[in-house]
């Protein structure tokens, strides 16, 4: 029966699962509902199957269909819907030469979605961080493909301006300005300036900053130059106000 139901489980498809998603195979193999939870903790102990922590299995490396499991996918998993964003994303897009041992993911508050309060989740040597945000603010998603496994990651201009709304996440401005070194010149224009104005008016303005000081789209330059902001905000969040103030970006250039 054990090999049985590791190889119904492959057939499936699954890489990572969980009690429930196992029902319909326990099911179709005759076995009782009740024992699936000693089951799963029976095979785990002889290493039948791969015990991830947090009600998390997969199957053994040799016998999982498409190669071994990535962390992309164990972050998805926990957070049940949502994208891999920020800093991990920048890692995903080339954007640091960072190692992560911490994986951050943007979750919609939509019913099914991981909406605990817990913000942070550690199995094994690597930690899971959730950045919970409201329907109308999750989108510049794309779907890539990290050897068979299909992973949502926020697209490249997004993950460039997630970095000037949220450095933290991003492990810090200077960070992000690496980042952009990087990749700017492979952004789509267009698409920077929609998200940066689906964010806020500082991000815009701080797009601008970035262009201009990289030298990279004058025209994206001159249109973010001419939204008005009557106000001076800090260039990065994370610092305080102390710093020169820039007149065409009304930035406090606190870097």
């Amino acid at each position: 029966m054990r090999l049985e139901f590791i190889q119904e489980i492959a057939k499936s498809g699954l890489r990572i699962f969980e009690k429930p998603d196992i029902e319909g195979i326990v099911a179709a193999l005759g076995l009782s509902p009740t024992y699936i939870k000693r089951m799963l903790r029976i095979m785990a102990a002889k290493q039948h199957i791969i015990s991830l922590g947090k009600g998390l299995y997969s199957l053994p490396t040799e016998l999982m269909p498409g190669g071994p499991l990535h962390p992309y996918e164990i972050a998805l998993k926990i957070a049940k819907s949502g994208a891999v964003s920020h800093r991990s994303a920048m890692s995903y897009h080339g954007l640091t030469d960072q190692v992560m041992s911490r994986i951050y993911v943007t979750v919609p508050k939509n019913p099914g979605a991981n909406l605990s309060r817990t913000q942070e989740y550690q199995l094994n040597n690597t930690r899971y961080f959730f950045i919970r945000v409201t329907p109308k603010n999750y989108w510049g998603i794309q779907q890539f493909f990290i050897g068979e496994a299909r992973i949502d990651i926020t697209d490249l201009e997004k993950t460039l301006i997630d970095g000037l709304q949220s450095p933290a996440y991003c492990g810090g401005f200077r960070d992000v300005l690496f980042a952009y070194e990087r990749g700017l010149y492979k952004a789509s224009p267009n698409h920077l300036l929609d998200y940066a104005k689906q964010t806020s008016l500082v991000v815009c303005k701080r797009l601008g900053w970035v262009c201009e000081q990289l030298g990279e789209f004058t025209e994206l330059q001159d249109q973010l130059a001419a939204l008005s902001m009557p106000y001076y905000q800090r260039l990065d969040l994370t610092g305080s106000r102390h710093g020169k103030y820039n007149k065409r970006w009304n930035l406090v250039e606190n870097i």
